[in-house]
């Protein structure tokens, strides 16, 4: 299993009313708020002032070693998405 399964264990992304990414990290908690109700203030704090990207090639030998984590995220991915147009976010 990969690292994201190892903290979902057997539940499945549709257990969860708001999945957030953290690339998306304001429309996350837009999203926590739409669905809950309750407002988190957003936090700055440990970021770093510039994040570099990966190239195209480190990426696809990434996503090679970790095809678990690949679909689950591209799950998730498509599932945030989903909410985020269902709530008008």
């Amino acid at each position: 299993a990969g690292l994201y399964q190892l903290f979902l264990g057997a539940m499945s992304l549709e257990c969860f009313s708001v999945v957030g990414l953290t690339e998306s990290y304001g429309e996350t908690l837009q999203l926590f708020e739409a669905v809950t109700g309750v407002a988190i203030p957003g936090r700055t704090d440990n970021v770093a002032p510039e994040k570099p990207l990966i190239d195209a090639a480190a990426y696809k030998s990434l996503a090679a070693l970790q095809p678990e984590n690949m679909r689950l995220y591209d799950h998730a991915r498509r599932r945030f998405e989903m909410l985020c147009r269902q709530f008008g976010i």
